[in-house]
C-alpha cells in the first residue's frame, strides 16, 4: 500500500484537499498533521480533461490555467461531498511560508473565489498561513485543532510529526524525487542511456510545481524527456540542493515560487555551470509573475555564454503534438552541438 492510500484508511473526519497549486509542495505536512489529529486527508481526483473544463466554467476567461485547474478539482471535491465520500475542504489562505516572500495574489485569495464560485459547498476549514509572523504556522495549525474539535496534547505531537514529513519530502526533493514521487513514497527507475560514452544530456526543466509535476497540464513535458533519454533535473532539486547563483544584478521578486524559478534559472543558464546543458521554463499564460520571470530568464539566456533556452508557454488550449515537436527540437539542437560540456 502506497503512502497516499495508506493515509486515507483513519477513521475521524474525512478532508479534501485539492490536488492542485501548493499541494505538491505541502502535501506531506498537512497529511502528517491532520492524521495525528486522528483526520484522514483525501485529494481530488489527478487532473483530466473534465476537471480542467470544470474550472474553466467556474472562473472568468482571463485566469491563468493553474486557477481553473484549481477551481475544477474543488468542483472534483464538491462531489465527492455530495456522494458523501468527505466531509469537509481544507482551503488554506497561503500568504508566506518562508522569509519574506508572499504567494502569488490569487493564492491569497483563494477561498473567497471559491466560496463565490460554486453555490453548494462542504464546509470551508480555512486557516491563515503566514510565516512572517513569530509563530505563524503554529498558531494556525492550533486554530485546525480547534476547529476540529482536538485536545493541545494531539497537536503537538501531529505538528512535531508535519515538521519532520515535510523535511523528508524535502530531502527526497535533494535526491532528485519527483514531489507525485515522494508523496506516494515510490521512485520510479530511471534509466537514461549515454551518448556513446558521453554523460546523457541533462536538461533543467523549471517551472512553478502545479504546472511541471501535473501531467495532464503539463502534456507529460518530464516523462517526454526521458523518453528522448534526456536526464531532467527540475527547480525543486536545485533548490533543495541549494545549488543557487547570486547574480550581481539579480532583481529579488517578491512571490514564493517565482522567487525559487529565477534564482535556480540564473544557476543552471550560467556560462560557468558545467552539470546542466540547457534550460526548458515551463510558464502559464495569463501568469503575471510568471510572464515576469520568463522575460528575466530570457534576458539572462541572451548574455554571451549562457546556456540554451527554451520558453514553453502552456494553457487549456497547448496541443500535445506542437509540444512535443518543440521538446524534440531542442534536444536535437543541443545534441549537434560539439562544443557541449562532457564530464
Amino acid at each position: 500500500m502506497s503512502v497516499e492510500s495508506a493515509a486515507t484508511v483513519k477513521s475521524g473526519p474525512r478532508i479534501g484537499i485539492p490536488r492542485a497549486l501548493w499541494y505538491y509542495t505541502f502535501y506531506p505536512f498537512w497529511r502528517a498533521f491532520f492524521n495525528g489529529l486522528g483526520a484522514s486527508l483525501i485529494p481530488s481526483s489527478p487532473t483530466t480533461k473534465a476537471i480542467l473544463d470544470a474550472g474553466i466554467l467556474e472562473t472568468v476567461s482571463e485566469a491563468c490555467v493553474p486557477i481553473k485547474v484549481f477551481l475544477g478539482h474543488v468542483n472534483d471535491l464538491r462531489e465527492k461531498w455530495q456522494r458523501g465520500e468527505i466531509d469537509m475542504l481544507f482551503l488554506p489562505r497561503y500568504v508566506s511560508w518562508q522569509g519574506g516572500l508572499i504567494f502569488c495574489p490569487k493564492f491569497l485569495g483563494l477561498p473567497d473565489m471559491v466560496r463565490y464560485a460554486f453555490e453548494a459547498l462542504p464546509p470551508l476549514l480555512t486557516v491563515r498561513i503566514d510565516r512572517r509572523t513569530f509563530m505563524g504556522l503554529w498558531r494556525a495549525c492550533d486554530e485546525l485543532r480547534s476547529r476540529l474539535g482536538a485536545t493541545r496534547s494531539a497537536l503537538v505531537s501531529a505538528y512535531r510529526s508535519a515538521l519532520r514529513a515535510q523535511a523528508a519530502h524535502e530531502r527526497r526533493l535533494r535526491e532528485n524525487w519527483r514531489p507525485t514521487e515522494s508523496i506516494v513514497g515510490v521512485r520510479r527507475p530511471r534509466r537514461i542511456p549515454t551518448e556513446n560514452a558521453r554523460r546523457p544530456l541533462r536538461l533543467a526543466v523549471l517551472g512553478y510545481p502545479y504546472l511541471v509535476y501535473d501531467e495532464y497540464v503539463s502534456l507529460g513535458v518530464l516523462d517526454k524527456l526521458e523518453s528522448m533519454g534526456v536526464e531532467v533535473v527540475t527547480a525543486e532539486t536545485l533548490q533543495a540542493q541549494k545549488k543557487q547563483l547570486r547574480h550581481p544584478e539579480q532583481k529579488d521578486l517578491f512571490w514564493h515560487y517565482s522567487e525559487m524559478v529565477k534564482t535556480v534559472g540564473y544557476y543552471a543558464l550560467s556560462p560557468t555551470n558545467g552539470d546542466i546543458d540547457g534550460v526548458i521554463h515551463v510558464t502559464a499564460f495569463a501568469c503575471g509573475p510568471d510572464a515576469m520571470v520568463n522575460k528575466l530568464l530570457e534576458l539572462e539566456a541572451r548574455k554571451e555564454g549562457a546556456k540554451p533556452f527554451l520558453s514553453l508557454g502552456l494553457d487549456e488550449e497547448t496541443g500535445e503534438a506542437g509540444c512535443l515537436t518543440r521538446l524534440e527540437a531542442f534536444v536535437d539542437m543541443l545534441r549537434r552541438n560539439p562544443h557541449r560540456v562532457v564530464r
